[in-house]
């Protein structure tokens, strides 16, 4: 049904309260949100962001069976700046452009399958997408968004990333990615949470020179190739458990990265290596925290000593 249609049911249902199903006779029901859903969910009352006055700055809907949102409905609502919709049906939050002022959106748990247009909004900062079903980053237009959540969705490249000229923290867990291939030139991105997938390469981080944190636990990981210092000189905590790295060979690759004081390898076949710690900080005399355990003056002593004997050993021969 067109506008005047859905503000006609909205209409009839008088004070319901509820959403109103726009669905037809025989088909599931989709249900829209109505003005009577808005104003039950409003709350927060602050000054403007213009100073002109005070309006309600935030509005929830979580888990209200709302199949769409109405541009119509939400847009006397102009101050809004929070917007929790989490927990319902929507396929489509494009409507959010009605909301000039708004900052944040948690839309996790919903059927959303494409990420919205919303580079209009000069203060959209955060936005949670988890939990819905996402396959593609292309033609992303959020320019000032600094934290994206698209976990536990269908993405099988991260192509269009490097549309987030801003961001700051990016959570592609859960997904179906096999590589970091199409992240791109993100130079402000600083934390990136990649883990449950199934991702065989350290490729594509290039371009990430700002980050210093990378979670990329339960991979598929075998080989730590890829990670160099002039794209990756940033990195301090590196968490790579339940992978499938075997050999400390492997990890000596990560010598590379002058900045790493932290790593977690727990839960992959060379963390159950005998002299395991040792080994490590033997190769990375740097790091300072490995599997979450502050490394002893102790530990690093040791470690020392057997790297001064195998270099000496390594001269004679």
């Amino acid at each position: 049904p067109g506008s005047a249609a859905r503000r006609a049911q909205r209409s009839a249902a008088g004070g319901r309260g509820g959403a109103v199903s726009t669905g037809e006779p025989g088909e599931p029901a989709t249900m829209a949100l109505t003005a009577e859903t808005v104003k039950a969910g409003l709350s927060q009352v602050e000054r403007t962001l213009d100073g002109t006055g005070l309006a309600y700055t935030k509005l929830d809907v979580s888990g209200k069976e709302v199949a769409s949102l109405e541009a119509d409905v939400l847009s006397p609502y102009a101050h809004l700046r929070y917007l929790m919709a989490s927990g319902n049906s929507l396929e489509d939050a494009s409507a959010l452009a009605a909301l000039p002022s708004l900052l944040s959106a948690d839309l996790h748990a919903n059927k959303i399958a494409a990420v919205p247009d919303l580079g209009a909004l000069a203060y959209f900062q955060a936005l949670d997408l988890s939990e819905n079903e996402v396959a593609s980053l292309e033609g992303l237009n959020l320019p000032k968004l600094t934290y994206l959540n698209v976990a536990s969705n269908k993405l099988e490249s991260l192509a269009g990333a490097d549309k987030l000229a801003a961001v700051q923290r990016l959570d592609v867990s859960k997904n179906a990615l096999k590589s970091f291939e199409g992240l791109g030139a993100v130079p402000t991105l600083s934390e990136l949470v990649a883990s449950g997938n199934a991702i065989e390469s350290l490729a594509g981080l290039e371009g990430a020179t700002g980050v210093t944190s990378i979670v990329a636990d339960g991979n598929a990981l075998v080989s730590l190739d890829g990670l160099a210092a002039e794209a990756l000189g940033k990195l301090v905590s590196l968490s790579l458990a339940g992978n499938q790295i075997a050999d400390v060979a492997e990890v000596a690759k990560l010598a590379a990265l002058p900045a790493l004081k932290s790593l977690t390898l727990a839960d992959n076949e060379v963390a159950g290596g005998d002299e395991y710690r040792q080994e490590v900080l033997v190769v990375l005399p740097r790091l300072q925290v490995l599997d979450g355990e502050r490394v002893t003056v102790e530990e690093r002593r040791e470690a020392n000593r057997v790297a001064a004997e195998r270099a000496e050993e390594a001269a004679a021969a």
